[in-house]
């Protein structure tokens, strides 16, 4: 197993549950602000909760909920008639903003952003071999969802054929996420910390994403 799988199997979920229930009112949203450090918002439990954490655990925590977040809105696009199922089982807390905002589901690719200017002394190769490690797991991790713990806690997707219909239909949507967004209404949140963003290095994330995620579809396309 390996660092960021272990990670992701003990203590994502504690941690995630503990950062989203921070701010009274909040429990079921994440404001991406309040992962920004130096950012002024209106989480500042979530940020508070969120900045305890060790450098390695925050960065790990944001690509965690990048795949967690992923998974979400590719079965909200891809796969609608599911999506109340699902919610019911993963309860995952939405990114959103602050104020306008605040019920909005934001891209996912900003929390590879906010990876960048978490990164106090890990170097990129060390963020990037994380996130090589974690994406392989994860590849796995969504067809075992689909295949085994889905089906098994639901009355969906009982028949193979209907399991991997379902996996080939996320994994198309996943491997159409594009380049890390540069929106102006981020832009000013993203540069109120120490370290500005590295969005070449958040560019490299998401084009690793794409490549394993159309890899593995491409296999399971031949199978």
């Amino acid at each position: 197993m390996s660092e960021a799988s272990d990670y992701y199997n003990t203590r994502f979920g504690p941690q995630l549950i503990e950062v989203a229930k921070a701010d009274s009112g909040w429990r079921d949203r994440i404001s991406l602000v309040g992962l920004i450090p130096g950012a002024v918002n209106a989480t500042p439990g979530q940020a508070r909760s969120f900045a305890s954490l060790d450098e390695k655990d925050r960065v790990l925590f944001l690509m965690c909920y990048f795949y967690s977040a992923l998974l979400d809105q590719a079965i909200h696009s891809s796969l609608r008639e599911e999506h109340p199922d699902f919610d019911h089982l993963a309860r995952y807390p939405k990114l959103v903003g602050i104020l306008g905002s605040a019920n909005t589901n934001l891209y996912p690719a900003n929390l590879l952003v906010a990876v960048t200017v978490h990164m106090q002394t890990l170097s990129s190769d060390a963020v990037m071999a994380l996130f090589d490690d974690l994406t392989k797991f994860m590849v796995k991790e969504y067809v075992r969802f689909f295949s085994l713990e889905y089906p098994s806690l639901t009355t969906q997707l009982q028949s193979p054929e209907s399991q991997q219909r379902a996996i080939l239909a996320v994994f198309q949507e996943v491997e159409r996420a594009t380049d890390p967004p540069e929106p102006d209404v981020w832009r000013y949140a993203f540069t109120q910390g120490k370290n500005p963003p590295n969005w070449k290095l958040a560019e490299k994330m998401i084009r690793t994403c794409n490549q394993v995620f159309g890899d593995t579809l491409a296999e399971l396309k031949a199978t």
